[in-house]
């Protein structure tokens, strides 16, 4: 039997499991339950040929795994969790490596397993646990198998304290990270974290799994050494799955796999240019686009080079009204290094700085019509989850529907509700403003008076482009309705002097 003397030493314990079971072992457990299994795996030596009985006390468990010590009632959770363990057993189906017809490898043997074969509480004050000797394939011997994947114990007792869902996701991403990137469907997604349906029996919307996995990525890279990044792969507007770009912060840990050669940051390198790409005014090109960009990156250049020059080279294009027939495809784009070039902008810092935190009172206050607060307050949560990057283009919508609505002089029964303006996305309309200049907020041409005769409209632009400064454009709507007396009251006191 293995007898715990130092239990905080075992947070620097290994956790080794077979790629298979880790990515299709049992993940509906309490989060108690699951993290005592990875304590008894973590007793495993690399030497062993079985299972040992694994002997712990009552107190040693709590603390090793950060769980409370409440005397009778720390004794009672744990019990249950260990029932838990003892009593959850799945089919494990293996797959002849040859296909049929079909292009379908055909199920060639289902066994039934479990976690435990032995579960003791000897007076009331030490454990005795033993996994089940089915598990043995997956986690005896694995160096002379290849294919698993080990990371410390630590990383799951941290993990453990903050949320499920990280540990549900932390062993089945810590798989792949050899492979620097993988691509999960939302119903592999779903049943990783069980997440299907509620207590109630209703399906559980995408948007609150999606929730789930973005806080766990949060503790997983807060906690542990991995480093996680994902983006969504969709269908139209629907998800269909999420790829996750990974990298180890160190490699102690490592994946037997592969060699331990493997560029470990080529995954997150990935994610930045997806993100870029995103951004490019001209989709085409996109395998020629990646190789350069990936080939610039390993040359050294920085990231935030070639963010600034597509964003410079992105207002070129809009300022000039560039046919998108002359728009530079992204291949040529990367493959010349077009963002060492310089691309005359009247406003690329005030594009650049124009980025806003979601403010869900701040577009209920400009919003022309406020009706059912609550329900518009769900559709902007919904919108902000699924399409986190449109924030801008909502806000600037809102703005110029207030302005229309202010110009049009629309009847209170025709306006949008701000609910279904969410739901429509509305704000991608135009709502075109007689007289709007591109080039300024759309809030700036509210009540200002039209341009003097003495200056010709380009002059007049001007003028209000060197008053407006960076400040403008991250101000909050009390601000700007400041700002925007003050400029009017200047040009009236311009238009007094000129009379």
């Amino acid at each position: 039997m293995n007898k715990l003397s130092f239990p905080h030493k075992q947070h620097n314990f290994h956790i080794a499991k077979s790629n298979k079971l880790l990515r299709e072992g049992r993940n509906d457990l309490s989060k108690k339950a699951f993290i005592i299994s990875e304590f008894l795996i973590s007793n495993i030596k690399p030497e062993d040929t079985g299972f040992s009985t694994v002997e712990v006390s009552v107190n040693e468990l709590n603390e090793i795994l950060g769980f409370p010590n409440e005397g009778g009632k720390a004794i009672q959770n744990t019990k249950e969790a260990i029932l838990e363990l003892g009593s959850k057993a799945w089919w494990w189906v293996e797959y002849d490596e040859k296909k049929n017809t079909k292009g379908i490898k055909p199920k060639k043997k289902e066994s039934l397993m479990r976690w435990l074969d032995k579960a003791e509480l000897i007076d009331n004050n030490t454990y005795h646990l033993k996994l089940s000797e089915v598990l043995t394939p997956y986690l005896i011997q694995l160096k002379n198998q290849g294919n698993y994947t080990q990371y410390q114990l630590y990383d799951v007792v941290n993990l453990g304290t903050e949320s499920k869902a990280a540990l549900q996701l932390y062993g089945y991403l810590r798989s792949y990270a050899f492979q620097g990137e993988v691509e999960i469907t939302v119903e592999i997604l779903r049943e990783l974290l069980d997440k299907h349906v509620d207590a109630a029996g209703n399906e559980i919307r995408w948007a609150t799994v999606n929730r789930d996995i973005k806080k766990a990525i949060e503790v997983i890279n807060k906690k542990t050494l991995l480093k996680v990044d994902y983006i969504a792969k969709k269908s139209g507007r629907k998800t269909t799955a999420l790829v996750f770009f990974l990298e180890l912060k160190e490699t102690k840990v490592i994946n037997e796999d592969v060699p331990n050669t493997i560029e470990n940051n080529k995954g997150m390198v990935k994610a930045e240019f997806e993100k870029i790409w995103r951004n490019y005014p001209k989709k085409t090109n996109k395998v020629s686009g990646e190789k350069y960009f990936l080939q610039a990156i390993e040359e050294g250049t920085d990231i935030e080079e070639i963010k600034t020059g597509i964003l410079n080279y992105s207002q070129y294009v809009e300022e000039n009204e560039i046919d998108f027939k002359y728009v530079l495809s992204g291949g040529n784009f990367f493959k010349n290094k077009r963002w060492e070039d310089e691309w005359p902008t009247n406003h690329a810092e005030v594009e650049e700085t124009a980025v806003f935190t979601p403010d869900f009172e701040e577009l209920w206050t400009i919003y022309p019509k406020k009706t059912d607060k609550e329900k518009a307050f769900f559709a902007f949560d919904k919108l902000m989850i699924e399409h986190l990057d449109e924030y801008s283009l909502i806000r600037n919508g809102v703005f110029r529907y207030r302005r229309f609505v202010n110009q049009e002089k629309n009847r209170p029964g025709t306006l949008l509700d701000f609910k279904l303006f969410l739901e429509k996305r509305e704000y991608l309309s135009k709502w075109k403003v007689k007289g709007q200049k591109e080039n300024l907020p759309s809030w700036f041409y509210d009540d200002l008076p039209s341009r003097p005769h003495d200056l010709t409209e380009e002059e007049w632009k001007n003028e209000q482009i060197q008053r407006l400064n960076q400040k403008l454009a991250t101000v909050t709507f009390e601000e700007a309705s400041t700002k925007r007396k003050e400029e009017q009251q200047d040009w009236e006191e311009k238009i007094l002097r000129k009379l």
